[in-house]
């Protein structure tokens, strides 16, 4: 039940179900005839040109009867449409002023290209949790600026840790996770003198690229480097064998 002002007397009434939408306006039948007969009416002018007219009391009270005709009516929606608005611009909060046809459909947010430029850098500029460095978070991912930044924050696995153990101990120079042919793939342990990639796979995710490790150690190997793939168990099972194929490779 919700209280409302009556549209002919404007006394306070309970709006109670009723079929017929029109009585909603009124507390009861009598003040909703007598809005519809002359008693009801109320001489009022046009807002456009001034016209004198009779228009019913309700409708009136419910935002009707401001224009004597249609062509009125046409003339006033087209001066609201064209009348000026101001806005202020996201970016750089400074004030302009457009038509409302263009701020009723959101089309003004901006007062130039270049704020609009500006506010989508700030929105996608993130800090690496590496580096701490801002990057464009369209280029690359949500957290870091680059994949070395990715792994190095995760840090190397057990069987990378071992294999890295191994090049240290025999005073091999090495780069982790380094691009040679511009981000195409990113050996784990890169030898760039001797032109010798060393990959260290996983048993669970390279058992699913299987085609992808092979294209890339066969573009390596067109380039002109060697490759070494070690797996999981090989590594776990005997790390000796690992050591003697790295020294071969070497030599």
């Amino acid at each position: 039940m919700k209280s409302k002002t009556c549209a002919y007397c404007g006394r306070k009434f309970f709006e109670k179900r009723n079929p017929n939408k029109s009585r909603h306006y009124f507390c009861c039948d009598l003040c909703y005839r007598r809005s519809r007969s002359r008693r009801g009416r109320v001489i009022k002018s046009c807002k456009i040109c001034t016209k004198r007219m009779s228009v019913g009391k309700a409708n009136y009270a419910r935002g009707r009867g401001r224009y004597c005709s249609r062509r009125c009516q046409d003339k006033a929606r087209s001066i609201n449409k064209n009348r000026p608005c101001r806005y202020t611009c996201e970016n750089c909060r400074k004030i302009v002023w457009v038509t409302r046809s263009k701020k009723r459909y959101n089309k003004c947010r901006f007062c130039s290209v270049q704020c609009q430029k500006e506010l989508t850098k700030k929105k996608y500029r993130r800090i690496c949790k590496r580096c701490k460095l801002p990057y464009d978070s369209r280029k690359h991912g949500k957290f870091f600026c680059s994949r070395r930044c990715m792994f190095r924050h995760r840090g190397p696995t057990s069987i990378e840790l071992s294999v890295k153990n191994i090049l240290k101990k025999e005073n091999i120079r090495f780069v982790t996770n380094s691009n040679p042919l511009r981000g195409f793939t990113f050996p784990d342990f890169l030898l760039r003198p001797e032109k010798l990639a060393i990959y260290v796979d996983g048993n669970y995710w390279h058992s699913k690229s299987k085609k992808k490790d092979s294209l890339q150690s066969k573009v390596l190997r067109a380039v002109g480097f060697k490759v070494l793939r070690f797996s999981e168990t090989e590594i776990k099972q005997g790390i000796d064998k690992v050591r003697m194929k790295i020294l071969k490779e070497l030599r």
